[in-house]
């Protein structure tokens, strides 16, 4: 797997994932093999075997997890907010739309027309 590939985890999902992997493994470089396994590449794993090279107990196997998964999917979750955040602009003009239309329509019902007879007797 390529390091730039994006992948479309749910919050929920990878949550689930977070505390499924660890439970799989018994150590942490089990954990390390399973996502090398799972296709992983190693530039993602390097800072955590040199972690635990120096101090295993510094490092917990959700730590891992939580860090490596959540570079996975870092790229779509930018991408994710972005859409979020044009789709709530889209409401905000569609309700600003509806709300000029519903003044404009108010205010066409209270203000008299002049027209036909009406316009000659008020100009007259």
């Amino acid at each position: 797997m390529a390091h730039n590939d994006a992948y479309h985890w749910p919050p929920e999902l990878l949550d689930l994932l977070i505390e499924l992997v660890p439970r799989l493994n018994r150590s942490k470089e089990g954990v390390l093999g399973f996502l090398r396994g799972a296709g992983v590449s190693e530039d993602l794993l390097a800072p955590h075997r040199h972690q635990l090279a120096a101090d295993k107990s510094a490092v917990s196997k959700y730590k891992i997890v939580r860090a490596v998964l959540s570079r996975i999917n870092e790229p779509f979750q930018r991408c994710r907010s972005r859409v979020r955040t044009a789709a709530q602009i889209d409401d905000i003009r569609f309700g600003l739309h509806r709300d000029l239309r519903k003044i404009r329509n108010d205010f066409s019902r209270a203000t008299p027309r002049l027209t036909g007879a009406h316009a000659w007797t008020a100009r007259g």
